[in-house]
């Protein structure tokens, strides 16, 4: 689950699931351009974000 670009637009899964995650992994959801630029640091190209079933995503890339 991707939190929305724009973070008011997200589903309230993937935010209930942020909030899950921050005391018990200390991790967090990430929004599509975060995970991108991520992917780009690392050498990943032709990256692209589908859209699931429910408010599942996946992201696709390519390495270098």
């Amino acid at each position: 689950m991707l939190l929305a670009d724009d973070v008011k637009s997200s589903t309230s899964s993937s935010t209930s699931m942020n909030v899950i995650m921050l005391p018990y992994t200390k991790g967090r959801q990430y929004r599509p351009k975060e995970l991108i630029t991520r992917l780009e640091k690392a050498g990943f190209v032709d990256m692209h974000v589908k859209n699931l079933v429910d408010d599942y995503d996946l992201v696709i890339a390519t390495k270098k």
